[in-house]
């Protein structure tokens, strides 16, 4: 009786559970999830999202991303439905593997090997876990909400996440202009950034 207790202590709480509360229905929806951004990403390697840094540079390239994120936050804001979350994910996620990464792999180029050691494992370790770390924190709010505001709790988290969605982007679209400038002012003239 008490493991089953910490278990759903812990449970994972939130839109998927609500919809399959069966912890099969809701790994399945994951794993669906997965595979979906696998396939997506394929395609758009396959019809050459890639092409994009390119053709029209690092600059655009960055910028891309955080577009398609203020996009979906917007979409998501407007229609607050799992089946909207779910492709809003898969293709940001898709977009991500796709063209972001390859691009901020990209950004290395003018700088030393040993710096590029240090801060892709600071980065990789650190930086995206602590990014991890703080969206949960966000996402914990939406159980704040609903406890103290019952139905319209909900509406209220997703309205205060939005708009902290919108700030971070703005952020990611200054450092992104930031740092597209900085490599190709270090391209252009040859030069090693750090």
């Amino acid at each position: 009786m008490e493991k089953s207790l910490s278990h759903q202590r812990f449970r994972c709480e939130g839109p998927v559970r609500t919809a399959f509360p069966l912890e099969v229905n809701s790994s399945a929806y994951l794993a669906k999830y997965g595979y979906m951004t696998g396939i997506v990403a394929f395609l758009c390697l396959l019809f050459g999202i890639n092409n994009i840094q390119r053709k029209l540079g690092v600059f655009a390239s960055l910028l891309i991303t955080p577009i398609l994120v203020l996009g979906a936050v917007f979409l998501l804001w407007s229609y607050p439905i799992l089946g909207v979350a779910f492709w809003v994910m898969v293709f940001s996620k898709a977009v991500n593997y796709s063209l972001n990464q390859p691009t901020l792999k990209n950004l290395y180029i003018p700088v030393k090997k040993e710096t590029r050691y240090k801060t892709m494992g600071w980065i990789e370790a650190f930086g995206g876990r602590s990014s991890k770390s703080i969206g949960s924190a966000v996402n914990l709010l939406r159980k704040v909400y609903t406890t103290r505001h019952g139905a319209i709790g909900a509406a209220l988290f997703l309205n205060v996440s939005s708009v902290i969605s919108i700030a971070l982007v703005g952020i990611w679209f200054f450092v992104a202009s930031f740092l597209s400038t900085k490599h190709k002012k270090a391209i252009v003239n040859d030069e090693v950034v750090c």
